[in-house]
This record gives C-alpha cells, sequence and structure tokens, in this order.
C-alpha cells in the first residue's frame, strides 16, 4: 500500500524485468501464429475454391514473408501479397501457399 502510493507520487520506481529468453520466443510464437492463421483466414475467405472442407497446412513465417504448405487445390505455389495487423501496426506481408 506504502509502495504504491510513493510509485504514485514519483519517489518510487522499480526498473523493469528482463524478459527471459522463453518469454521472448513465446511472444514471437503468438505473433507468428496470428499472423498466418490471420493470412490463412484472409485467403480462405478471398479464393475458398482454393481450399478444401479440410486444410492441413505447415506455417512458416520469416520476416516478411508466410510460407503455408499444405493440401492446397493449386497447380503450383502462389503468392500473394497481404497487409496484416498485429498489435496496432499494419505491414504487408508475402503469403507463399505450397502445394504438397
Amino acid at each position: 500500500m506504502i509502495a504504491n502510493r510513493l510509485q504514485e507520487m514519483g519517489l518510487l520506481k522499480f526498473a523493469p524485468r528482463e524478459k527471459t529468453e522463453e518469454e521472448k520466443q513465446w511472444e514471437l510464437d503468438v505473433k507468428n501464429k496470428s499472423l498466418y492463421s490471420t493470412a490463412l483466414r484472409e485467403l480462405t475467405e478471398e479464393y475458398p475454391e482454393k481450399f478444401g472442407e479440410k486444410i492441413n497446412f505447415i506455417p512458416l513465417v520469416e520476416g516478411d514473408t508466410i510460407t503455408l504448405t499444405g493440401n492446397f487445390d493449386i497447380i503450383k505455389n502462389e503468392v500473394y501479397h497481404k497487409e496484416l495487423e498485429y498489435s496496432g501496426e499494419k505491414k504487408i506481408y508475402k503469403v507463399i501457399l505450397i502445394k504438397n
């Protein structure tokens, strides 16, 4: 109670805790899952004919590129450029569909 009051008054400050490697990896995994899930959802809404009732895929996110390898109804690889948002930040990603 006293520490909270001193902190409100600006008399007591706590140094931010350094994130562990596990926490940093978990945050990256959450971001990547959000990005590839959003990309897949948007593509299935835009091009439903390319996706069957059951989609099996393996995702890979590297920088600005999202690669989805799966049972897509495509002849060869297809590349799309999608604007995706994560934590309020919008960015254009290259989304690659690869038929396996």
